[in-house]
């Protein structure tokens, strides 16, 4: 079994959504369209089926990928008439003050000014980010996030958050291609 047909058996049952429309692909065509730079995201069900939460959370690292994650994470939040909230897993890699600066930074950089006030930002503390993010998203509605902090290649579609936390979420999760290198904070 190659790499991308043991990650695919991780996401079997994702829905992949183009362009608003939610079609039902074999494992391997997701892991194929996941590597596209197209704005396309991977959805996989949560296990709390039938519950819905109070947000969408959207995953923020310090990377380039926020303004993707925010933007499908927004659309989202609108369509399902719940608030924002970004989310940074603070690792203590960086200072807390950088933390907070980068959701900060990312909101007002990737949000229209009337939209900035209503977002919700969180700021968790924990070593371990996939752990973090699941226990988040038994309150969600909805969790968004990039499949790595940087570019993927071929044989490892998914980095190593996103692989731990696919299928194993309570509320459904949108995995979005990862586009950008990492910032520098």
């Amino acid at each position: 079994m190659t790499p991308l047909v043991e990650e695919a058996a991780a996401v079997r049952d994702a829905e992949l959504v183009v362009g608003g429309l939610a079609e039902r692909y074999p494992p391997v065509r997701i892991h194929r369209e996941i590597q596209r730079p197209t704005g396309q995201a991977i959805v996989l069900p949560g296990s709390a089926s039938g519950r819905r939460g109070g947000y969408v959370l959207a995953a923020i690292d310090g990377d380039g990928n926020a303004g993707k994650v925010i933007g499908y994470a927004r659309t989202q939040a609108n369509r399902l008439g719940m608030p924002l909230r970004l989310v940074h897993v603070w690792t203590g890699e960086e200072s807390v003050s950088q933390a907070d600066r980068l959701l900060s930074e990312v909101l007002y950089e990737h949000l229209p000014p009337g939209e900035v006030e209503a977002a919700e930002r969180q700021i968790v503390h924990d070593g371990e980010p996939a752990d973090a993010l699941r226990a988040l998203s038994r309150d969600g509605a909805l969790l968004v996030m990039a499949s790595a902090s940087r570019s993927t290649v071929h044989d490892r579609p998914l980095g190593d958050t996103a692989r731990r936390l696919a299928g194993r979420t309570e509320c459904p999760l949108a995995i979005l291609p990862a586009t950008g290198p990492a910032k520098s904070w």
